[in-house]
C-alpha cells in the first residue's frame, strides 16, 4: 500500500468513527422512520417539540450554567402545547458526480431544510455541511424561502445570502434569520423562513476516490446567536451556544468518483 491508499483507508475510517455528527452537544434522537436514504439524497426529520423536551429534562443549574436567565428558564417550564401543534424541520444532504481532472478532484454537494410549519420559536437557525476529507470551498450559492406569516399557502419570498466557511474553507454555513418584521397585534413575525437550501462546489488536489459529506440544521430556543465550528478533520461539527442550539443526527452520504 502506497502513502496515498493508507491515509484515504485512515480517513474513511476516521470518518465511521464520528458517523453521528453532532452540531449540538444536546443531541436529540431522531427516530428510525425519519432517516430515509434514496438514490444521492440522505433526508433527516427532527420535531421541535422533542428539541423542547430536550431542553425540560434538564435542571436548572444546567440551564443556567449554559446561558439561560431565570425569565427563559420559566417560559421553559412553561412550553406544555401538544406535540402535534409544533412543527418537524426535515433536512437532506447530496452530491452530484465527483469529478477529477488535470490532477484536482471536484465536488458539488447540496443541503435542504424545510419546516412542515412555522417553529414556536422563530430566532436565528444555522446550517452547515462539511466533507470527510481535505476538500475546501471554491463557491457557494444558498436560497432562503420566507412566507407571510408562516403559511405556505401564501405570499413568500426568496432571498439569498452569501455562503461563509471555517476550518480554512473546509465547513461551510449560513445563519438564518428566521423571523423577520414582527407584527405587534398579531404578536408574530409577517416573514418566516420555512425552507432554503445551499449548494456548494468543493476542490482537493489528487484523486479522491471515495468521501463522507455531511449536514445538520441546528434550531435555536431561546438563543439569538449561534455559531459553527468544524473539526480540523473536516468530519464533524459543533453548534454553540450547545445547550440552546438543538439538532437531530446528521445526513450523511457517501460520495463516490
Amino acid at each position: 500500500m502506497n502513502k496515498i491508499t493508507i491515509s484515504l483507508i485512515y480517513k474513511a475510517l476516521l470518518f465511521l468513527v464520528v458517523l453521528v455528527m453532532a452540531i449540538c452537544v444536546a443531541t436529540v434522537p431522531v427516530d428510525a422512520e425519519s432517516a430515509t436514504t434514496k438514490g444521492m439524497v440522505t433526508t433527516r426529520t427532527v420535531s421541535e417539540y422533542d428539541m423542547i423536551k430536550s431542553l425540560q429534562s434538564k435542571t436548572d443549574l444546567q440551564l443556567t450554567q449554559g446561558g439561560y436567565s431565570k425569565k427563559e428558564i420559566k417560559q421553559i417550564r412553561t412550553v406544555t402545547q401538544a406535540k402535534e401543534k409544533y412543527g418537524k424541520v426535515t433536512y437532506t444532504v447530496s452530491y452530484s458526480k465527483m469529478k477529477y481532472k488535470k490532477g484536482v478532484t471536484y465536488l458539488t454537494t447540496k443541503t435542504t431544510w424545510s419546516w412542515s410549519k412555522k417553529p414556536v420559536f422563530a430566532l436565528k437557525d444555522i446550517i452547515g455541511m462539511t466533507t470527510s476529507s481535505a476538500f475546501t470551498k471554491d463557491k457557494g450559492s444558498t436560497k432562503v424561502v420566507y412566507y407571510l406569516y408562516g403559511n405556505k399557502n401564501k405570499k413568500r419570498e426568496v432571498t439569498s445570502q452569501k455562503v461563509k466557511t471555517n476550518g480554512a474553507g473546509t465547513g461551510t454555513f449560513i445563519r438564518i434569520k428566521v423571523g423577520k418584521e414582527y407584527d405587534k397585534e398579531a404578536k408574530t413575525y409577517r416573514k418566516i423562513a420555512l425552507s432554503g437550501s445551499m449548494t456548494v462546489t468543493w476542490s482537493v488536489n489528487g484523486k479522491i476516490r471515495q468521501t463522507g459529506i455531511a449536514s445538520n440544521y441546528g434550531h435555536s430556543v431561546l438563543s439569538l446567536t449561534p455559531s459553527v465550528s468544524f473539526s480540523a478533520t473536516g468530519v464533524s461539527m459543533g453548534f454553540t451556544p450547545s445547550i440552546s442550539c438543538l439538532s437531530g443526527d446528521e445526513a450523511y452520504k457517501k460520495a463516490k468518483l
